[in-house]
């Protein structure tokens, strides 16, 4: 009637309790334990690469600013002025006009909370207007709306 005879299982978890099973169901084989152990192997693997993506997904830094010049003509020893703005600081990012002479010149500047000033992205250089525009919606986005597709955010 019984596929296999009743055996009987002692577990003692701590030294006041002693657990009695008796089972009808076959013995485990070795191939089983094998197999149960590669198993809890992997679901312990995938709850921690789990874990981990999602630490790594919480943990990214905030976005934010960070401006660097050298002065010209100085040599390659010369120490950059750098301004790092944070995110939260950062108001409007703009590309504003100014004339100089017959001829017009675009730059790129940043409006800070908490400053009379804003900050002219590049004071010296005075890129093209499409440079300027490019830098401009890239900033945008990675400020706004994330890195756009394609663009890699490095993490210092």
């Amino acid at each position: 009637m019984l596929a296999t005879t009743p055996y009987l299982t002692k577990r003692c978890p701590s030294p006041t309790t002693v657990e009695y099973t008796v089972s009808n169901r076959p013995r485990p084989s070795f191939s089983q334990h094998l197999k149960a152990s590669a198993l809890a192997l992997l679901r312990a693997l995938i709850i921690a690469s789990a874990a981990l993506i999602l630490w790594g997904k919480w943990n990214q830094p905030d976005c934010s600013i960070q401006t660097s010049s050298v002065a010209a003509g100085s040599l390659l020893g010369a120490p950059a002025s750098t301004r790092f703005i944070p995110t939260e600081k950062i108001q409007d990012v703009l590309v504003n006009e100014a004339f100089h002479g017959f001829e017009v010149r675009y730059y790129l500047l940043i409006v800070v909370d908490g400053e009379e000033d804003v900050v002219v992205v590049f004071p010296k250089l005075l890129p093209g207007k499409d440079v300027v525009t490019t830098v401009w919606r890239g900033v945008k986005a990675c400020l706004y709306e994330g890195p756009p597709d394609g663009m890699k955010m490095r993490n210092a």
